[in-house]
């Protein structure tokens, strides 16, 4: 009966594709049947010829016998073999239909290719594809692309080994080459979902700002414009004059502030375009109005150029910083340095106000965090050496996207 587990055991092992618990146990029953088997036969034959080694030999028998049952088991229940995995690779590849195919993929030909018991498929620290139990230590192979890193292969060692050989590893560089290519368009695929959710944040908290523009200080400033002119008609009446008077200069500057807002509120709502000299003096004129505090302007070099997707964004989160500056900070006197440091474009805003406090859950800060994380920068709001805020934001001026 025992003889006939190991055939059972194997063929059960190669027909499940799933490297799943049933192949650890078919695994398991191979390599005990085997050891036993193995030990037996040990037994028996030193019987045969010397009787009374026999027993001592069978003890000898059993560490080499185990080892030899296990390589056999964990080839019958894991491996097909790597040729027939590399082979296979190419046309399951042009049969995907989806990038997010791809990472799946390529972990299971890995993982068949080497009978391992996991493997995965990474790009930096997200995980693209992984199958099996990913929690065990895996070896990693880097895939390159014209020489250039576009995503790493790993995988365990097979059960009762300690590493991948040197053939292991060789066959995981031969799937790295097959792959290349649709690991690197998945990786691009990957980074375009990623900053078209950046870029539709930008644009969500964009529209909340401007939602709570027009319902905070354009909804009051028209209901206290009407209360002004309300007023004017009631001291006309009763001719008083002086006090009309004065309510209508009060009246036109009301309309002059608000008209101000509207022109503002127009400017943001259409598609940003910037000349690429155009940096500094556009900034220039947006900043020379809404009043206090007193801005100063500082772009080095004076004709910085930058890519053009990285101009608007530039714009706007200088524009941004400044107006909560205006609405919060309570400042005197607010300055803004704009400079590129290698590839980056750097943005300091600081203020003499009253400090950052609770100002970092606005909308206008969410908006500048969006925006410079679709382009892979970062932003902060921290307090000033010295007193006030100082929000700082860095930009990448790499290929968009």
């Amino acid at each position: 009966m025992g003889m006939w587990a190991v055939p059972v055991a194997a063929a059960v092992g190669l027909a499940l594709g799933d490297k799943g618990p049933v192949d650890e146990l078919v695994r398991w029953v191979v390599t005990a049947v085997s050891a036993t088997v193995l030990v037996a036969l040990a037994h028996a034959l030193t019987q045969v010829w010397s009787p009374g080694w026999s027993t001592a030999v069978a003890c000898v028998s059993v560490l080499p016998a185990t080892w030899l049952a296990n390589r056999l088991a964990t080839q019958l229940a894991y491996s097909r073999g790597p040729q027939q995995s590399l082979r296979a690779l190419p046309l399951l590849l042009a049969g995907t239909t989806g990038a997010e195919e791809v990472g799946p993929l390529v972990a299971r030909t890995v993982r068949d290719a080497l009978a391992s018991p996991a493997s995965l498929v990474r790009v930096g620290p997200h995980v693209l594809g992984s199958s099996g139990d990913t929690a065990l230590h895996l070896f990693e192979v880097p895939v390159l692309l014209h020489r250039n890193e576009v995503a790493v292969l790993a995988a365990a060692a097979r059960p009762g080994e300690t590493s991948l050989s040197r053939r292991d590893l060789d066959v995981m560089a031969a799937v790295a080459v097959t792959a290349a290519p649709a690991l690197a368009g998945a990786r691009a695929a990957r980074a375009a979902a990623e900053a078209h959710h950046l870029a539709a944040t930008a644009r969500d908290r964009e529209r909340d700002r401007l939602h709570a523009d027009l319902h905070d200080e354009l909804g009051p400033a028209l209901s206290g414009l009407s209360l002004t002119a309300a007023a004017i008609s009631s001291r006309l009446a009763t001719d008083d004059t002086v006090t009309a008077s004065r309510l209508v200069e009060e009246l036109r500057g009301g309309i002059g502030h608000t008209a101000t807002r509207v022109r503002e509120l127009a400017y943001d709502l259409r598609p940003t375009v910037v000349e690429p000299t155009q940096l500094a003096p556009l900034l220039k004129q947006r900043l020379g109005t809404g009043g206090p505090p007193e801005i100063t302007l500082d772009v080095e070099p004076c004709d910085l150029s930058l890519p053009d997707h990285v101009r608007p964004a530039v714009v706007r989160v200088v524009l941004e910083a400044v107006t909560n500056v205006r609405r919060h900070a309570e400042a005197l006197h607010c300055s803004v340095h704009v400079a590129r440091v290698g590839d980056e474009v750097r943005v300091v805003v600081d203020d003499d106000g009253i400090g950052p406090g609770t100002a970092g859950s606005g909308i206008g800060l969410g908006s500048i965090a969006a925006r410079t994380a679709a382009l892979h920068g970062t932003s902060s709001l921290r307090p000033r050496p010295g007193g006030g805020s100082r929000l700082t934001a860095t930009f990448t001026t790499g290929s968009e996207g």
